[in-house]
Protein backbone atom coordinates (compact mmCIF):
# COMPACT_ATOMS: atom_id res chain seq x y z
CA UNK A 1 0.00 0.00 0.00
CA UNK A 2 1.36 3.38 -0.97
CA UNK A 3 -0.91 5.76 0.92
CA UNK A 4 -1.78 9.37 0.18
CA UNK A 5 0.41 11.39 -2.14
CA UNK A 6 -0.12 15.11 -2.62
CA UNK A 7 0.05 15.85 -6.30
CA UNK A 8 1.33 19.10 -7.75
CA UNK A 9 -0.38 19.12 -11.08
CA UNK A 10 1.32 20.39 -14.19
CA UNK A 11 -0.52 22.43 -16.80
CA UNK A 12 0.92 20.35 -19.63
CA UNK A 13 0.95 16.56 -20.07
CA UNK A 14 1.89 14.32 -22.95
CA UNK A 15 -1.21 12.17 -22.42
CA UNK A 16 -4.38 12.89 -20.47
CA UNK A 17 -6.76 10.00 -19.82
CA UNK A 18 -10.39 10.96 -19.20
CA UNK A 19 -11.90 8.28 -16.96
CA UNK A 20 -10.39 6.12 -14.24
CA UNK A 21 -12.11 2.79 -14.85
CA UNK A 22 -10.25 -0.32 -16.02
CA UNK A 23 -9.67 1.05 -19.54
CA UNK A 24 -8.34 4.29 -18.09
CA UNK A 25 -6.08 2.37 -15.71
CA UNK A 26 -4.66 0.31 -18.58
CA UNK A 27 -4.20 3.41 -20.72
CA UNK A 28 -2.43 5.40 -18.01
CA UNK A 29 -0.06 2.61 -17.01
CA UNK A 30 1.01 1.87 -20.60
CA UNK A 31 1.28 5.56 -21.51
CA UNK A 32 3.48 6.20 -18.48
CA UNK A 33 5.59 3.10 -19.12
CA UNK A 34 6.09 4.35 -22.67
CA UNK A 35 7.67 7.52 -21.36
CA UNK A 36 4.71 9.89 -21.47
CA UNK A 37 3.92 12.36 -18.72
CA UNK A 38 0.44 11.12 -17.87
CA UNK A 39 -2.60 12.41 -16.00
CA UNK A 40 -5.85 10.56 -15.26
CA UNK A 41 -8.98 12.53 -14.40
CA UNK A 42 -12.11 10.89 -13.00
CA UNK A 43 -15.23 12.47 -11.57
CA UNK A 44 -15.71 9.70 -9.02
CA UNK A 45 -12.64 7.65 -8.28
CA UNK A 46 -10.22 5.12 -9.69
CA UNK A 47 -11.92 1.84 -10.58
CA UNK A 48 -15.07 3.09 -12.26
CA UNK A 49 -18.08 0.79 -12.06
CA UNK A 50 -15.88 -2.13 -11.05
CA UNK A 51 -15.16 -0.47 -7.69
CA UNK A 52 -18.77 -1.05 -6.61
CA UNK A 53 -18.89 -4.64 -7.81
CA UNK A 54 -19.21 -7.18 -5.03
CA UNK A 55 -17.08 -9.90 -6.59
CA UNK A 56 -14.87 -10.15 -9.65
CA UNK A 57 -14.42 -13.81 -10.49
CA UNK A 58 -13.35 -13.76 -14.14
CA UNK A 59 -10.11 -11.78 -13.98
CA UNK A 60 -7.13 -14.01 -14.81
CA UNK A 61 -4.84 -14.67 -11.86
CA UNK A 62 -7.06 -12.91 -9.32
CA UNK A 63 -10.10 -15.14 -8.74
CA UNK A 64 -12.74 -14.00 -6.27
CA UNK A 65 -11.40 -10.50 -5.63
CA UNK A 66 -13.74 -7.71 -4.56
CA UNK A 67 -14.17 -4.78 -6.90
CA UNK A 68 -13.06 -2.34 -4.21
CA UNK A 69 -9.85 -4.27 -3.56
CA UNK A 70 -9.09 -4.45 -7.28
CA UNK A 71 -9.65 -0.69 -7.60
CA UNK A 72 -7.27 -0.07 -4.69
CA UNK A 73 -4.61 -2.18 -6.36
CA UNK A 74 -5.08 -0.28 -9.59
CA UNK A 75 -4.55 3.02 -7.84
CA UNK A 76 -1.52 1.80 -5.90
CA UNK A 77 0.06 0.61 -9.14
CA UNK A 78 -0.57 3.93 -10.88
CA UNK A 79 0.89 5.91 -8.00
CA UNK A 80 3.93 3.67 -7.79
CA UNK A 81 4.92 4.28 -11.41
CA UNK A 82 4.23 8.03 -11.26
CA UNK A 83 0.87 8.55 -12.97
CA UNK A 84 -0.77 11.77 -11.78
CA UNK A 85 -4.35 11.20 -10.59
CA UNK A 86 -7.11 13.79 -10.21
CA UNK A 87 -10.15 12.14 -8.64
CA UNK A 88 -13.63 13.40 -7.72
CA UNK A 89 -13.28 16.22 -10.23
CA UNK A 90 -15.52 15.90 -13.29
CA UNK A 91 -14.28 17.12 -16.64
CA UNK A 92 -16.64 19.84 -17.80
CA UNK A 93 -15.28 20.68 -21.24
CA UNK A 94 -12.94 19.30 -23.87
CA UNK A 95 -11.27 21.12 -26.75
CA UNK A 96 -10.00 18.40 -29.06
CA UNK A 97 -9.77 19.83 -32.56
CA UNK A 98 -6.34 21.52 -32.45
CA UNK A 99 -2.87 19.98 -32.00
CA UNK A 100 -2.88 21.08 -28.38
CA UNK A 101 -5.90 19.60 -26.63
CA UNK A 102 -7.43 21.34 -23.62
CA UNK A 103 -9.22 19.70 -20.71
CA UNK A 104 -11.31 21.74 -18.25
CA UNK A 105 -12.01 20.29 -14.79
CA UNK A 106 -13.11 22.49 -11.87
CA UNK A 107 -10.55 25.36 -11.77
CA UNK A 108 -7.97 23.40 -13.75
CA UNK A 109 -7.16 23.83 -17.42
CA UNK A 110 -4.81 21.12 -18.67
CA UNK A 111 -3.14 20.79 -22.06
CA UNK A 112 -1.89 17.69 -23.84
CA UNK A 113 -0.88 16.42 -27.26
CA UNK A 114 -2.90 13.22 -26.85
CA UNK A 115 -6.17 12.37 -25.13
CA UNK A 116 -7.52 8.91 -24.31
CA UNK A 117 -11.29 8.79 -23.77
CA UNK A 118 -12.27 6.08 -21.29
CA UNK A 119 -15.35 7.57 -19.63
CA UNK A 120 -17.14 4.24 -19.57
CA UNK A 121 -20.86 3.76 -19.20
CA UNK A 122 -23.59 4.42 -16.65
CA UNK A 123 -26.52 2.21 -15.61
CA UNK A 124 -29.73 2.41 -17.58
CA UNK A 125 -32.97 3.00 -15.71
CA UNK A 126 -36.47 1.61 -16.23
CA UNK A 127 -38.30 4.86 -16.89
CA UNK A 128 -41.40 3.74 -14.97
CA UNK A 129 -43.59 5.67 -12.53
CA UNK A 130 -42.06 5.90 -9.07
CA UNK A 131 -38.50 5.08 -10.12
CA UNK A 132 -37.20 8.63 -9.92
CA UNK A 133 -39.16 9.41 -6.76
CA UNK A 134 -37.67 6.48 -4.84
CA UNK A 135 -34.19 6.53 -6.34
CA UNK A 136 -31.78 6.49 -3.41
CA UNK A 137 -34.72 5.69 -1.10
CA UNK A 138 -35.28 2.08 -2.08
CA UNK A 139 -34.36 2.10 -5.77
CA UNK A 140 -30.70 1.43 -6.50
CA UNK A 141 -28.28 0.44 -9.25
CA UNK A 142 -25.55 -0.67 -6.84
CA UNK A 143 -25.98 -3.81 -4.73
CA UNK A 144 -22.71 -3.51 -2.84
CA UNK A 145 -23.45 0.14 -2.00
CA UNK A 146 -27.01 -0.32 -0.79
CA UNK A 147 -27.54 -4.03 -0.23
CA UNK A 148 -26.69 -3.94 3.50
CA UNK A 149 -29.63 -1.56 4.07
CA UNK A 150 -31.98 -4.40 3.10
CA UNK A 151 -30.83 -7.06 5.50
CA UNK A 152 -33.70 -9.51 6.17
CA UNK A 153 -36.01 -7.56 3.86
CA UNK A 154 -37.62 -8.37 0.51
CA UNK A 155 -36.27 -6.92 -2.74
CA UNK A 156 -36.73 -7.09 -6.51
CA UNK A 157 -33.82 -7.31 -8.91
CA UNK A 158 -34.51 -6.39 -12.55
CA UNK A 159 -32.36 -7.74 -15.37
CA UNK A 160 -31.07 -10.85 -17.07
CA UNK A 161 -27.39 -10.26 -17.76
CA UNK A 162 -24.23 -10.97 -15.81
CA UNK A 163 -24.61 -7.93 -13.58
CA UNK A 164 -28.17 -8.80 -12.55
CA UNK A 165 -27.34 -12.42 -11.79
CA UNK A 166 -24.04 -11.77 -9.98
CA UNK A 167 -25.51 -8.97 -7.88
CA UNK A 168 -28.50 -11.20 -7.07
CA UNK A 169 -26.10 -13.83 -5.73
CA UNK A 170 -24.57 -11.18 -3.49
CA UNK A 171 -27.94 -9.82 -2.34
CA UNK A 172 -29.33 -13.29 -1.63
CA UNK A 173 -26.84 -13.54 1.23
CA UNK A 174 -28.35 -10.44 2.84
CA UNK A 175 -32.06 -10.21 2.08
CA UNK A 176 -34.95 -12.39 3.22
CA UNK A 177 -36.52 -12.80 -0.21
CA UNK A 178 -35.30 -11.84 -3.67
CA UNK A 179 -37.47 -11.73 -6.80
CA UNK A 180 -35.49 -11.69 -10.05
CA UNK A 181 -37.62 -10.11 -12.77
CA UNK A 182 -36.51 -10.61 -16.36
CA UNK A 183 -38.40 -9.76 -19.56
CA UNK A 184 -37.35 -12.99 -21.31
CA UNK A 185 -37.34 -16.66 -20.36
CA UNK A 186 -33.60 -17.08 -20.97
CA UNK A 187 -30.62 -15.25 -19.51
CA UNK A 188 -27.60 -13.58 -21.11
CA UNK A 189 -25.51 -14.24 -18.00
CA UNK A 190 -22.77 -16.84 -17.69
CA UNK A 191 -24.28 -20.26 -17.03
CA UNK A 192 -22.10 -20.85 -13.97
CA UNK A 193 -23.60 -17.79 -12.29
CA UNK A 194 -27.14 -18.77 -13.23
CA UNK A 195 -26.59 -22.23 -11.77
CA UNK A 196 -25.26 -20.72 -8.56
CA UNK A 197 -28.24 -18.39 -8.21
CA UNK A 198 -30.72 -21.23 -8.74
CA UNK A 199 -29.28 -22.93 -5.66
CA UNK A 200 -30.45 -20.08 -3.45
CA UNK A 201 -33.67 -21.03 -1.64
CA UNK A 202 -34.72 -17.41 -1.07
CA UNK A 203 -34.68 -16.49 -4.77
CA UNK A 204 -37.77 -16.58 -6.99
CA UNK A 205 -37.47 -16.15 -10.77
CA UNK A 206 -40.23 -14.12 -12.45
CA UNK A 207 -39.65 -14.46 -16.19
CA UNK A 208 -41.29 -12.97 -19.27
CA UNK A 209 -42.22 -10.05 -17.04
CA UNK A 210 -41.49 -6.36 -16.53
CA UNK A 211 -41.86 -3.80 -13.76
CA UNK A 212 -44.66 -1.38 -14.64
CA UNK A 213 -44.64 0.77 -11.51
CA UNK A 214 -42.80 1.36 -8.25
CA UNK A 215 -45.01 2.72 -5.52
CA UNK A 216 -45.29 3.56 -1.87
CA UNK A 217 -45.83 6.37 0.58
CA UNK A 218 -42.93 8.04 2.34
CA UNK A 219 -40.99 4.83 1.73
CA UNK A 220 -41.04 2.37 -1.17
CA UNK A 221 -43.67 -0.29 -0.50
CA UNK A 222 -44.02 -2.38 -3.64
CA UNK A 223 -43.92 -2.89 -7.37
CA UNK A 224 -46.39 -3.85 -10.07
CA UNK A 225 -45.15 -6.69 -12.28
CA UNK A 226 -46.73 -7.40 -15.68
CA UNK A 227 -46.43 -10.73 -17.44
CA UNK A 228 -45.67 -10.01 -21.11
CA UNK A 229 -47.41 -13.16 -22.33
CA UNK A 230 -50.62 -13.25 -20.28
CA UNK A 231 -50.89 -9.56 -19.35
CA UNK A 232 -51.44 -10.56 -15.71
CA UNK A 233 -50.55 -7.88 -13.15
CA UNK A 234 -48.95 -8.97 -9.90
CA UNK A 235 -48.22 -6.80 -6.88
CA UNK A 236 -45.08 -7.55 -4.87
CA UNK A 237 -44.64 -6.10 -1.40
CA UNK A 238 -40.94 -5.23 -1.31
CA UNK A 239 -38.67 -2.71 0.35
CA UNK A 240 -36.12 -2.31 -2.43
CA UNK A 241 -35.65 -2.46 -6.20
CA UNK A 242 -32.23 -3.05 -7.75
CA UNK A 243 -31.95 -2.32 -11.46
CA UNK A 244 -29.34 -3.98 -13.70
CA UNK A 245 -30.64 -3.69 -17.25
CA UNK A 246 -27.50 -2.57 -19.05
CA UNK A 247 -25.62 0.65 -19.55
CA UNK A 248 -25.44 3.72 -21.75
CA UNK A 249 -22.19 5.43 -22.76
CA UNK A 250 -20.91 8.57 -21.07
CA UNK A 251 -20.31 10.43 -24.31
CA UNK A 252 -22.03 13.73 -23.56
CA UNK A 253 -18.66 15.54 -23.46
CA UNK A 254 -17.75 14.51 -26.98
CA UNK A 255 -21.07 14.66 -28.81
CA UNK A 256 -20.54 16.65 -31.99
CA UNK A 257 -16.76 16.31 -31.65
CA UNK A 258 -15.87 12.66 -32.31
CA UNK A 259 -17.69 10.17 -34.49
CA UNK A 260 -20.36 8.20 -32.61
CA UNK A 261 -22.46 5.18 -33.50
CA UNK A 262 -25.44 4.31 -31.33
CA UNK A 263 -23.96 6.71 -28.78
CA UNK A 264 -20.60 4.92 -28.61
CA UNK A 265 -17.25 6.25 -29.89
CA UNK A 266 -16.05 4.85 -33.21
CA UNK A 267 -12.35 3.97 -33.50
CA UNK A 268 -10.04 2.10 -35.83
CA UNK A 269 -8.08 -0.99 -34.76
CA UNK A 270 -5.42 1.25 -33.18
CA UNK A 271 -8.13 2.87 -31.03
CA UNK A 272 -7.81 6.19 -32.86
CA UNK A 273 -10.94 8.30 -33.27
CA UNK A 274 -11.66 10.52 -36.25
CA UNK A 275 -9.75 13.33 -34.48
CA UNK A 276 -5.97 13.41 -34.66
CA UNK A 277 -4.43 12.67 -31.27
CA UNK A 278 -7.70 11.48 -29.71
CA UNK A 279 -8.04 7.82 -28.76
CA UNK A 280 -10.80 5.84 -27.05
CA UNK A 281 -10.98 2.48 -25.27
CA UNK A 282 -13.14 0.28 -23.12
CA UNK A 283 -16.88 0.15 -22.72
CA UNK A 284 -17.34 3.58 -24.29
CA UNK A 285 -16.04 2.32 -27.64
CA UNK A 286 -18.41 1.00 -30.29
CA UNK A 287 -18.01 -2.74 -30.75
CA UNK A 288 -16.04 -3.26 -27.56
CA UNK A 289 -16.43 -6.61 -25.79
CA UNK A 290 -17.68 -5.21 -22.50
CA UNK A 291 -15.66 -7.26 -20.06
CA UNK A 292 -13.07 -6.15 -17.52
CA UNK A 293 -10.14 -8.00 -19.07
CA UNK A 294 -10.89 -6.49 -22.47
CA UNK A 295 -11.20 -2.95 -21.11
CA UNK A 296 -7.73 -3.23 -19.57
CA UNK A 297 -6.30 -4.57 -22.84
CA UNK A 298 -7.95 -1.91 -25.00
CA UNK A 299 -6.77 0.79 -22.63
CA UNK A 300 -3.21 -0.55 -22.74
CA UNK A 301 -3.09 -0.37 -26.54
CA UNK A 302 -4.72 3.07 -26.64
CA UNK A 303 -2.36 4.41 -23.96
CA UNK A 304 0.68 3.01 -25.75
CA UNK A 305 -0.41 4.52 -29.06
CA UNK A 306 -1.27 7.86 -27.45
CA UNK A 307 2.17 8.04 -25.83
CA UNK A 308 3.93 7.36 -29.14
CA UNK A 309 1.73 9.90 -30.89
CA UNK A 310 2.70 12.58 -28.33
CA UNK A 311 6.41 11.81 -28.78
CA UNK A 312 6.25 12.91 -32.41
CA UNK A 313 6.17 16.50 -31.16
CA UNK A 314 9.30 16.28 -28.99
Amino acid sequence: MFGFRKTEYSKYYDVIVIGGGPAGVGASIYAKRSGAKTLVIDGKGIGGNIASTWLVDNYPGLPSISGSELAKRYKDHMIRIGVDILEFTPVTRLELESDIKRVYAADYVFEARAIVLTMGVKPKTLGVPGEERYFGKGVSTCAICDGPFFKDRDVVVVGGGDSAVKESIYLSNIVRKLYLVHRRDTFRAEQANIDELRKRSNVEFILNSVVDEIYGGENLEGVKIRNLITGEIRDLDVDGVFIFIGYKPNTELVEGKVELKDGYIVTDEEFRTNLEGVFAAGDIRYGSFKQLVNAIAEGAVAGYNAAHYSQKFK
